[in-house]
């Protein structure tokens, strides 16, 4: 399969299960929001008082390997692969170091590389 192969063999057991997260005390208020209409169990983690409260036998990675942190990485990946051109699957190339990111932070970054994007082909033009 190669190295794409390899890569999205990676992508698929190691990232892309791994799911949100948040305090049981946020729940009520991020419904209300209308946020998190879908949540349930099986696609959230959700923390009480130090410990899982839909049970840390249900991790989806053996202790110590940060589901969470997994999940801000798919996180930081679906965001930036927003910004691929005229619809066409594609991210950027490169190394990204997140420090206490969301999806905030992430969309300012996007809008930077389209921003930097744009001045390149501007120049190229030219």
């Amino acid at each position: 399969k190669g190295e794409a192969g390899s890569k999205a063999q990676s992508f698929e057991r190691f990232v892309a299960p791994a799911r949100t997260f948040c305090c049981l005390e946020d729940v009520e208020h991020m419904r209300s929001l209308g946020l998190i209409r879908g949540g349930s169990d099986e696609c959230a983690m959700v923390a009480s008082g130090g410990e899982w409260a839909n049970g840390s036998e249900r991790l989806r990675f053996p202790q110590g390997e940060a589901e969470q942190a997994r999940h801000k990485l798919l996180d930081l990946i679906g965001d930036l692969a927003l910004i691929a051109e005229g619809g066409h699957a594609a991210l950027p190339r490169g190394h990204v170091v997140a420090y206490k990111a969301g999806h905030n932070l992430h969309l300012k970054f996007a809008q930077k590389l389209l921003d930097l994007i744009k001045e390149e082909s501007d120049r190229q033009v030219k």
